[in-house]
């Protein structure tokens, strides 16, 4: 069955007596994988050098407060893409709490070749909203081959309106797991109800059939990733398969910076995406 970790179970690795970092997943967890999933919490007084290594990449997303960086000022919103052999500082501007995710063995899961060695800085808030043709979810990327210009994975940020459900299915040839941001639920694992909430880390097995139920109240919002960024999927009911289409809005509910055609998310690249 999947692999659950809740937040509240993990140490605080402490970088200063007020900044840590908490390890969610990595290779103690499963050694097979080529993912270390990182939360971070830092004050202003601490800098943080951050760096993929020569078969690395990293990508981080900016939950809270903002920071300075070679790159500029990151905020709220925020998403960074570092390819191997970057290095990028970090100076929190009092407090700012960040998602790191490193990607083991990137020449071995960028499959399609992607020729882009730069680093890539870009609001998420300012990306297209997609919604979901069968349900209410909406979903919005936060990795693709169109940002990152690679496939070594592929991030999004998906909403769950309350007593929404998705439809079950399952991925081959991939590691997938999700991390939520806000509200509870239940993740259904090959039939098997589990309860989630906020701060939950959920792998899911090759092959595991799956599908989430926001059970709560308040939107059920998760961030998910797909490594490598090609993948095979399988629906229980193909009258289901997962459609989104564009709303011509962004997060903040203006003109997006780019546009996205409707499509299948199915592991395939689709350009444009």
């Amino acid at each position: 069955m999947a692999i659950i970790v809740s937040e509240k179970n993990v140490k605080k690795n402490y970088i200063s007596d007020k900044s840590f970092k908490k390890i969610l997943f990595d290779q103690l967890n499963l050694p097979t994988t080529d993912i270390i999933f990182e939360k971070y919490v830092m004050t202003g007084d601490d800098l943080i050098n951050l760096k993929a290594e020569a078969d690395q990449c990293v990508w981080l997303m900016l939950l809270e407060g903002s920071a300075e960086s070679s790159i500029g000022i990151i905020k709220g919103g925020s998403t960074l893409f570092l390819p191997p052999q970057k290095v990028l500082d970090l100076q929190p501007n009092d407090h700012c709490i960040f998602l790191k995710l490193t990607v083991n063995n990137f020449k071995k899961n960028n499959k399609n070749k992607g020729t882009n060695l730069e680093m890539v800085h870009y609001d998420y808030l300012k990306e297209p909203v997609l919604n979901s043709e069968h349900d209410k979810r909406t979903r919005v990327y936060l990795a693709s081959k169109e940002l990152i210009k690679n496939s070594a994975f592929v991030s999004e940020v998906v909403s769950f309106p309350s007593q929404v459900k998705s439809s079950n299915h399952c991925h081959y040839d991939v590691e997938h797991f999700q991390f939520l941001l806000q509200g509870e639920g239940i993740v259904f694992l090959d039939d098997t109800p589990v309860k989630i909430a906020k701060g939950d880390f959920v792998y899911k097995l090759d092959g595991e059939y799956h599908h989430v139920h926001n059970t709560g109240e308040e939107p059920l919002i998760f961030v998910e990733f797909f490594i490598p960024g090609i993948w095979e999927t399988i629906w229980s009911d193909e009258s289901k398969r997962c459609a989104w289409n564009p709303t011509g809005q962004n997060s903040l509910g203006t003109e997006p910076t780019r546009d996205i055609k409707s499509h299948i998310s199915d592991g395939k690249i689709v350009e444009g995406v």
